[in-house]
């Protein structure tokens, strides 16, 4: 076997690792709970879905709830009276759970995908030889199912 060929069974070990490790964060993040309904109902997100937002929209989504936080804070203050401070029906802190977990689910897709062209480079690296080897391996191991 070539240096070459060493080097990518290297990488494409690397990549499988890696991809392991977003799976593991990706299990994580999906096994935590919703917060929220996710619907945004307001004029600046009329009726929108925090489960569908990209990251600017999931930026803009977390500046609005800051601002709309401590201006409510202000005019409790203000008012010189306890209220409540949430955001349709739901506490901000949730809010900002939420549009992290949303956030994250964003990076690990987009991680995986980088890590899935990656390995179809790699894998495009490789000479003849340890195409067939693997191939052979391949055959080899599902010949032992049968015994």
């Amino acid at each position: 076997m070539s240096n070459l060929d060493q080097q990518v069974i290297s990488i494409l070990e690397t990549i499988k690792n890696k991809k392991e490790e977003l799976k593991e964060s990706e299990d994580i993040n999906n096994r935590k709970n919703w917060m929220t309904n996710c619907i945004v109902n307001n004029q600046e997100f009329s009726n929108k879905n925090l489960k569908v937002m990209n990251e600017n929209d999931i930026l803009n989504f977390t500046s609005f709830l800051i601002l709309k936080r401590e201006y409510q804070e202000k005019a409790a203050d203000l008012l010189n009276h306890s209220f409540e401070i949430k955001f349709n029906n739901y506490s901000y802190e949730d809010w900002f759970q939420d549009c992290k977990k949303r956030l994250d689910t964003i990076i690990i897709k987009e991680k995986m995908k980088k890590f899935e062209e990656l390995e179809k480079t790699a894998e495009d690296l490789q000479s003849d030889d340890l195409k067939r080897q693997k191939a052979l391996d391949k055959i080899l191991e599902q010949l032992k199912q049968f015994n």
